[in-house]
């Protein structure tokens, strides 16, 4: 169950010597645009080459955001709206040390309290990596599609919470 106070979690990743102390909890006001940074340098780096002309600007409200803290910054935020975690990002020198799960495991918590048995997002086909890791903690891949506006493929996916 997660709430709006902090919860601290830790992990060691079984490829690194270094264990990830990171605390998830609801952003704060002042922190929206380290939010909107954050997420803009790992849409560049992982979709970048998809826009020639530059990755579009978000427009996002990230009032409602999970944020994953570790060491006072912000290195990682997920979204969820309805039964859908709508996004998830880590920062590149925070990736496969168990932010990425607690960040996941958040969102499916906040999905469940709001009484959905089935969760669901989206991930770019051609992201392999992302879909690996989501397959790792169960979601199942649903449909391929085109992007509604740039037209690459997409992925849905879901999950049975009540499993």
């Amino acid at each position: 169950m997660i709430s709006r106070n902090p919860k601290a979690i830790g992990r060691r990743d079984s490829g690194l010597d270094r264990q990830a102390d990171v605390t998830i909890r609801r952003v704060a006001g002042s922190e929206l645009d380290s939010v909107r940074h954050l997420v803009a340098d790992v849409v560049e780096e992982v979709y970048g080459t998809l826009f020639p002309q530059g990755v579009p600007e978000d427009h996002t409200d990230w009032t409602e955001a999970l944020v994953a803290v570790s060491h006072g910054n912000i290195v990682g935020v997920a979204l969820t709206s309805d039964d859908t975690i709508d996004d998830l990002w880590v920062s590149a020198d925070h990736r496969r040390r168990g932010v990425g799960e607690a960040l996941l495991a958040s969102a499916e918590s906040e999905i469940q309290q709001r009484r959905y048995r089935l969760a669901r997002l989206r991930v770019m086909a051609d992201n392999v990596t992302a879909r690996r890791f989501y397959a790792a903690y169960r979601w199942s891949e649903a449909e391929t599609y085109p992007h509604e506006r740039w037209g690459f493929s997409m992925i849905n996916m879901t999950k049975d919470l009540a499993r």
